[in-house]
């Protein structure tokens, strides 16, 4: 849940770089992440290292990605949705 939330709106590790470290936190609180605060340090510090992707092509693959992480709550809806209908289904047999 939380890395789908930090990459839903314009991600990229420079993003997270420029983060507020305590805006991070709470957020990673917020969505339950287990030791937040360390888990804020390492995405900032991993965030500093990972390779760059060319400026002209952030804006797509940003576009790209948030497309995605849609598509990923619809199936994880989907699913959710199906394992309702089939414990009812096994509820009434």
């Amino acid at each position: 849940q939380t890395s789908l939330y930090l990459m839903q709106d314009r991600f990229s590790p420079k993003q997270i770089r420029r983060r507020k470290r305590q805006q991070l936190i709470e957020i990673l609180k917020r969505l339950g992440t287990s030791k937040a605060e360390h888990t804020a340090v390492k995405l900032q510090q991993y965030a500093a290292k990972v390779l760059h992707a060319p400026v002209e092509y952030v804006d797509t693959m940003q576009l790209s990605l948030a497309q995605h992480v849609k598509h990923i709550r619809c199936l994880k809806e989907s699913v959710a949705q199906m394992e309702k209908e089939i414990a009812l289904n096994l509820a009434q047999t």
